[in-house]
């Protein structure tokens, strides 16, 4: 039971050449972990559910590779000009290494990020106001 807790559980470190945890972090592992709920039918799947989605599984999630991609290949991905990405960038999108910020040149980006970023930003654009604001970022999708 606990070697089956133990098994997804990064090693604290290693003794006598064998993967060890500290009693604490066994114990945490040997807690229950409470099921996130699933939405039924009558649940909206939203931008809400795309991040609470995230709490199952977040260890795998995080263990990932993390894929980089330079300031053009983001651009690519979601069919807009390398300014739109910047014009991103200056409104506080997250980056994985800081590049130029009049030409873009050097920016590297993770995808996860970029999208999230687009997404929260995206739900903003319904509230009243806020339109005028949403083509200013040049958001997608607005």
């Amino acid at each position: 039971m606990i070697a089956n807790a133990l098994a997804s559980v990064p090693e604290d470190g290693t003794l006598k050449g064998h993967k060890a945890w500290f009693l604490t972090t066994a114990l945490s592992a040997l807690e229950p972990k409470p099921e996130l709920r699933r939405p039924s039918n009558d649940d909206q799947i939203g931008p809400l559910w795309h991040f609470a989605s995230r709490l199952e599984g977040w260890e795998e999630i995080h263990l990932r590779e993390k894929p980089e991609r330079p300031i053009g290949q983001v651009a690519a991905e979601y069919n807009v000009p390398v300014q739109t990405v910047l014009t991103w960038l200056r409104a506080g999108l997250p980056y994985l290494q800081e590049g130029d910020w009049h030409t873009g040149e050097g920016f590297v980006l993770r995808p996860a990020w970029v999208f999230d970023w687009i997404l929260a930003l995206s739900c903003l654009t319904d509230c009243p106001g806020q339109k005028a604001w949403a083509q200013e970022l040049r958001l997608p999708y607005v």
